[in-house]
């Protein structure tokens, strides 16, 4: 009895975030399949860069106006009582305010962006590189929050800690999800349906702790802990192999 207790209070945890993560995934793989399938259809992009970009953006409107509608209000209503947010429509205006608020993600992807071609880390291409400013910009959302809300951290080293733990989940996920696995099994959609799924994840449970003032707790990272396990064990054999 205690076990079903339980686990019904992880499914419903979790089914808010699994609805507005495992529906934008499947949608772009599904989309991914029947393009890569036919021959008129060509990607521009990399498989892995149309999946996340289409994925994130389609997480964002299903979020924003059909999951955590009234979540998403309560935020924007929340950001004008933030100093910062008061500052700049002091400032500035209400109007340009607001624009920049908006825009802040997107200005800050461009700067990493540029900032890695400038290190010639990175190749520039018009089409690419919008695409990668887009994808970055969308993962950016918990870090703008969390700049934005900076005022309710207790110190400067519990506002680092939630920054450095949610890029460090996304590199984790990138890092786990090897794709030489996966291409020996010819499983490539399998790997960015995976590799999509734990980044989406990811996004959505930081942005509804930071934005939305929700102590989810860690029930919510179930799945994203076992999609991550399944993708460790891919790369199982390669590290048996080292030791």
């Amino acid at each position: 009895m205690e076990f079903i207790r339980g686990l019904r209070h992880l499914v419903l945890a979790v089914r808010p975030n699994q609805m507005a993560t495992l529906i934008p995934v499947i949608i772009s793989t599904l989309l991914l399949t029947i393009m890569n399938s036919s021959e008129v259809v060509k990607l521009p992009i990399t498989d892995v860069t149309f999946v996340l970009t289409f994925s994130l953006g389609l997480q964002s409107i299903i979020s924003r106006y059909v999951i955590f509608e009234s979540e998403c209000n309560g935020y924007s209503e929340h950001l004008g009582t933030l100093k910062n947010p008061i500052r700049l429509s002091s400032f500035f205006g209400p109007f340009i305010a607001t624009l920049f608020i908006s825009m802040a993600k997107y200005i800050l992807a461009i700067v990493l962006v540029f900032a890695l071609i400038a290190t010639n880390m990175y190749e520039f291409d018009l089409v690419t590189t919008s695409f990668h400013i887009i994808l970055c910009a969308l993962l950016l959302d918990p870090i703008i929050a969390i700049i934005w809300n900076y005022e309710y951290y207790d110190d400067i080293l519990d506002f680092f800690t939630y920054i450095t733990g949610y890029l460090s989940i996304l590199l984790i996920g990138v890092g786990a999800n090897s794709t030489e696995g996966w291409i020996a099994q010819k499983s490539v959609v399998i790997y960015i349906f995976f590799l999509a799924y734990i980044l989406l994840n990811a996004r959505l449970t930081f942005f509804r702790e930071v934005a939305f003032q929700e102590r989810i707790g860690i029930r919510v990272f179930a799945p994203f802990i076992f999609a991550f396990l399944f993708a460790v064990l891919q790369n199982l054999t390669d590290f048996l192999t080292q030791l």
